[in-house]
């Protein structure tokens, strides 16, 4: 019964670090949607989408897909607000 107390306790000592703790991919996320968010405040089209790839597809709402970073930049230096 002692065996079982101890692998519950450290079972949840285990889940409560792992939720507590942040991710490489959740830093970088967050970093990108800082640089999004940036580029938001400053009226930066060119920073906005600077964390799209490249080939990076887009669906702005009553539009139809721009496919790559300089039609996204090129949507987005038209006052659009999308958000991603």
């Amino acid at each position: 019964m002692i065996n079982l107390a101890l692998i519950v306790a450290a079972a949840g000592m285990v889940a409560g670090i792992a939720q507590g703790s942040t991710t490489d991919d959740e830093k970088a996320i967050r970093a990108l949607n800082e640089v999004f968010a940036q580029g938001m405040v400053k009226k930066d089209p060119k920073l906005r989408a600077s964390v799209f790839l490249e080939d990076a597809t887009l669906l702005p709402p009553n539009a139809g897909f721009l496919t790559g970073r300089e039609a996204i930049e090129k949507q987005f230096s038209n006052g659009s607000a999308v958000h991603h």
